[in-house]
């Protein structure tokens, strides 16, 4: 007999929620009240969207480890300085951001587009939430795109 709790349990005991281990998995609803961890992310890079509860958790993991901030931060400047080399120093123009997460401060496609604008990015994430936030800002003008990853 599995032991192990399910992935219902598994957020709720741990104060976060997120996508269930099947991409196919859509949370029941939505609820701003229980921390998540794209938003938390979010909170981590200075970006705006984040509630509360995301708020308290990225604190206390914070608290517990002091480096989570500044390591977020570095991982999306480098991410911002490569995309920048790939497209400066190599000409490449069209750009795949997997796991892209929640819109936060440095996104792939301002960093492409800051060299060329005619750099296109493609955002992939299997998260539905982050996936319904990214559709809404899909934009052809920006030269972006929300897409969704079942990879196995």
């Amino acid at each position: 007999m599995n032991t192990a709790p399910s992935h219902h349990e598994a957020n709720h005991s741990s104060g976060l929620s997120g996508p269930g281990q099947d991409a196919g998995h859509l949370p029941a609803r939505f609820d701003p009240g229980v921390a998540h961890p794209a938003r938390v992310y979010v909170f981590w890079l200075g970006g705006k969207d984040h509630y509360p509860a995301d708020r308290a958790a990225g604190q206390e993991v914070a608290r517990l480890r002091p480096e989570v901030v500044a390591a977020a931060r570095a991982n999306r400047a480098f991410g911002c300085r490569l995309t920048g080399y790939a497209a400066g120093g190599l000409g490449i123009r069209q750009f795949l951001d997997i796991g892209a997460g929640l819109p936060a401060p440095g996104p792939t496609h301002e960093a492409a587009q800051k060299i060329s604008p005619a750099c296109k990015v493609a955002y992939v994430d299997n998260d539905p939430l982050v996936l319904a936030h990214g559709r809404g800002l899909t934009d052809r003008q920006a030269r972006r795109a929300a897409l969704r990853l079942a990879a196995r």
